[in-house]
């Protein structure tokens, strides 16, 4: 949990950006999607469907669709998994 956590803290870190610097959107990318992996495997799925939605926001402002496809993907099968259809459509 706490690896998870780090990489949350990372993810945000980069989508902040700074002072004189752009937010990282690739690199926030990738960071939630290791926590979202890591909360999956976890079994703490709030988390995880919380750590897709912000990887499907920061790989669709990298411009990286397929990616962010492949989050809504992930996320829309927890959701469904849930039995939760209303969030997994």
């Amino acid at each position: 949990r706490a690896e998870a956590e780090k990489f949350v803290k990372e993810g945000r870190k980069a989508a902040k950006g700074g002072f004189f610097k752009k937010p990282d959107w690739d690199a926030a990318a990738v960071n939630y999607d290791q926590a979202a992996n890591l909360y999956f495997v976890l079994k703490q799925l709030d988390n995880a469907k919380e750590c897709y939605m912000d990887a499907w926001d920061a790989h669709y402002k990298a411009n990286n669709y397929y990616f962010a496809a492949k989050a809504l993907e992930a996320l829309a099968r927890i959701c469904q998994d849930q039995k939760d259809p209303e969030k997994a459509s």
